[in-house]
C-alpha cells in the first residue's frame, strides 16, 4: 500500500514538473519571442530575453531534476523499463530521448550549441539571432509536445 501511494505521488510530481517545464518552453516560444521580434531596439531585445531566460533557466533546471528523479522511480516502480526494448515502449524511448536532450542542453550543451549556431555573430544582426533562437525553440517545443502526446497515448 505504501509503495502504491509513493508511485501515485511520484506520478503527480512528474506531471506537475513536465507541465511547468514544457509550459515554460511554450511561453518563451509562443509569447516571449513574438514580443522580442516586435521590438526595434536590439539592446532592448537582448535585455528582455536575458531577464526572462535567466529566471526561467533556474526553474527549468529544478523541473528537469524533479522529472528525471520521478521518471526513473516510475520507470522501475511500475516495471515500465521492461517495455523499453519493445515496440510498445516507443513512447518511453521518446520521452527519455527528449528528457536527455533537454538535460544535456540545460546543464551545459546549450552554450556549445549556441556557439556553433552563432559562430559568425559579428555578421549577424539581432533579428537574425532571435530568428534562429525562435526556430530552435519551435523545434524543441514540437519534440516536447510529441513526447507528452506519446506519454498520454502510451499510458492508455
Amino acid at each position: 500500500m505504501e509503495t502504491d501511494l509513493l508511485l501515485k505521488l511520484s506520478a503527480v510530481l512528474h506531471v506537475i514538473g513536465v507541465v511547468i517545464w514544457i509550459g515554460g518552453v511554450a511561453f518563451v516560444t509562443v509569447v516571449l519571442f513574438p514580443m522580442i521580434h516586435a521590438l526595434d531596439d536590439p539592446m532592448e531585445k537582448a535585455l528582455l530575453f536575458q531577464r526572462v531566460e535567466h529566471r526561467f533557466a533556474k526553474i527549468a533546471r529544478l523541473m528537469i531534476v524533479i522529472v528525471g528523479v520521478t521518471g526513473l522511480y516510475n520507470l522501475y516502480g511500475k516495471g515500465l523499463y521492461l517495455l523499453l526494448p519493445t515496440r510498445e515502449g516507443w513512447w518511453l524511448d521518446l520521452m527519455i530521448g527528449v528528457f536527455t536532450a533537454y538535460a544535456l542542453l540545460i546543464f551545459g550543451l546549450e552554450k556549445a550549441l549556441f556557439k556553433k549556431i552563432f559562430k559568425d555573430i559579428k555578421n549577424l544582426n539581432a533579428d537574425q539571432i532571435f530568428f534562429r533562437m525562435t526556430l530552435f525553440h519551435w523545434v524543441v517545443l514540437a519534440l516536447s509536445l510529441l513526447a507528452v502526446a506519446g506519454g498520454v497515448i502510451g499510458t492508455y
